[in-house]
């Protein structure tokens, strides 16, 4: 199953001037494609206090995930989630990467979770629907066949086949036994007019 994190680098929104929070956002990004993922994280903590504090947090988060470290990187998503004043695309793309990180855990519930919590936020985010859509999935092969866990179970017979086999046999000859005597009495009473009164 393949699922990516939504990486938001907005290179259009970031300012382009001195030591700006979009400076270090636009610097910490150079490092994440660079693969130097803790150079990158640096350059995202000191844009964390300006006005693209959210993208910074979501780019850090990106950055925790390559680096496996996939606490530190809900944590970092979960500012974004969690902030009133965050941009819903903002948010909705954090609660993807968490789905992202969850399903990467195994942990189903959770990602189908965040996964619908990122379609409430932006209903037209396509690899969220189509996420959700593979969590279910798989959660539902992970069913068992049949649901008879709550129901009690049967207790199982001590008696082996041969056994349940010889009972069988001894039950429908004492049936035929019963119906052969019963046509047998109504022989012996004689014939009946068809009317029983």
């Amino acid at each position: 199953m393949k699922y990516f994190l939504l990486i938001c680098c907005f290179f259009a929104m970031v300012d382009s001037f001195g030591q700006s929070p979009g400076h270090f956002i636009r610097e910490g990004n150079d490092f994440y494609k660079k693969g130097r993922m803790d150079e990158a994280i640096d350059f995202y903590n000191k844009a964390a206090d300006g006005k693209y504090k959210y993208i910074a947090d979501l780019n850090k988060g990106n950055a925790l995930f390559r680096q496996k470290k996939y606490e530190e990187a809900i944590t970092s998503y979960q500012v974004v989630a969690d902030a009133a004043d965050a941009a819903i695309l903002l948010k909705s793309g954090a609660h993807y990467n968490i789905g992202v990180i969850y399903i990467n855990q195994q942990k189903l519930v959770e990602s189908i979770e965040e996964y619908k919590q990122a379609l409430r936020l932006n209903w037209q985010d396509t690899p969220a629907r189509e996420n959700l859509q593979k969590a279910l999935w798989e959660l539902k092969q992970q069913e068992p066949p049949n649901k008879q866990n709550n129901r009690q179970k049967q207790p199982k017979s001590k008696m082996s086949q041969s056994q349940v086999q010889n009972q069988l046999d001894k039950l429908e000859q004492k049936e035929k036994s019963t119906q052969k005597k019963r046509a047998d009495s109504k022989s012996n009473f004689g014939s009946s007019t068809g009317k029983d009164w």
